[in-house]
């Protein structure tokens, strides 16, 4: 019997920081802050950025982040994207500089979804509140107890998790208001405009938002769903996402877009599914559809900016989950395929993809574009 790893809080899943990339901008200032209280008596501070967070990092802002975090110290952000004997595919190494000379030193790993890793310390230990980690044991305990998932992560949770759960979801609305009225054009200089406010004047569900807020956002204002039912669907959505995140891997550059649009696509299925009060069975099948159908999914940013093909890819992502959903209401009794099998599929798939499809901006249509 396979001993089950257990999972952490969605807390760890479900992040409020900044944009525009949970692994490039997040991780980076949740790692500068924490060197930064670690080594705050310093002359300067150097950082070195390796993988893809030196091949795209100027386009997800990196450097920015890191030396607003850093500041009013004066930082060095070197960037070495030649460099590929590193541990990780998003490294870091962080230095803290006294008298022109290093006396403190962290590399650390953007491991995804904003979550880091340090080399050699345990600083980014999270304590374990899921016994469970694979959708088969949680289903079970849900079908066993005759509860649903929303409840399974009450119960392993507390109580508390609904007050955060309610301030991620007004970040959410908070990110998508602020876009709908956002006009001009995305720095970066390919020249794209922002769509979201002229797509919600023509009463387009995909209005470029995140895929999970787009969906549970559109329901919510064509069904009248409650903030409460909406902070089920965020609880269900987010053990699809812990599950992803503990047996694969929710980082475009270890795994592909299939590890970061498809595993949204597939939260925002189970999420809805949940909001539609479907059975558990339909629940899996909706989130193990959305998943299949992202398998081997490059990333492939242009000039390595958060924009082509990356903002058409949440719309699409978007209707492609309620898609999902649409065939799970009638096709569940006939699934062959498990969740947990296409995860793993995926995480493979992930491993086996070359280097130059991982968000490297190398590949792809990042190649091809001129």
């Amino acid at each position: 019997m396979t001993t089950e790893k257990g999972m952490v809080s969605l807390r760890s899943l479900y992040k409020i920081g900044k944009g525009p990339s949970s692994s490039h901008t997040m991780a980076p200032e949740r790692a500068a802050n924490l060197f930064k209280k670690s080594y705050p008596d310093v002359d300067s501070y150097r950082v070195y950025l390796y993988g893809s967070l030196a091949k795209t990092g100027r386009g997800h802002m990196t450097d920015k982040v890191i030396a607003v975090t850093l500041s009013p110290k004066r930082s060095q952000i070197i960037f070495c994207p030649d460099e590929t004997d590193i541990p990780h595919p998003n490294t870091m190494v962080f230095e803290a500089i006294r008298e022109d000379k290093p006396f403190g030193r962290w590399e650390v790993y953007s491991i995804g979804g904003g979550s880091i890793e340090i080399k050699g310390t345990e600083i980014a230990d999270e304590p374990i509140v899921y016994p469970e980690s694979t959708f088969d044991s949680i289903s079970s305990v849900c079908r066993d107890e005759n509860i649903r998932i929303w409840q399974y992560v009450e119960r392993c949770e507390g109580p508390e998790i609904w007050d955060y759960l309610m301030e991620v979801w007004n970040a959410m609305c908070r990110s998508i208001d602020d876009g709908l009225v956002a006009e001009g054009e995305l720095h970066g200089g390919l020249g794209v405009q922002r769509k979201a406010r002229y797509l919600h004047r023509q009463h387009h569900m995909d209005e470029s938002a995140g895929v999970l807020p787009a969906v549970l956002r559109y329901q919510q204002e064509r069904r009248g769903y409650s903030d409460r039912e909406i902070l089920h669907a965020l609880a269900t959505a987010g053990i699809i996402g812990n599950i992803i995140k503990t047996n694969a891997s929710i980082s475009g550059a270890e795994c592909g877009c299939q590890a970061e649009i498809g595993s949204a696509c597939s939260m925002a299925s189970a999420g809805l599914a949940e909001l539609f009060d479907m059975d558990i069975n339909q629940i899996e099948y909706a989130a193990e559809v959305a998943m299949e159908h992202h398998l081997g999914l490059t990333c492939d940013p242009i000039r390595g900016l958060v924009q082509i093909p990356c903002i058409e890819r949440n719309a699409v992502g978007a209707c492609r989950a309620i898609n999902a959903v649409t065939l799970a209401n009638s096709l569940s009794t006939t699934r062959k395929i498990s969740f947990d099998l296409v995860v793993q599929s995926m995480y493979e798939t992930g491993l086996d993809l070359s280097r130059i499809y991982k968000e490297t901006s190398e590949g792809g249509l990042a190649k091809l574009y001129i």
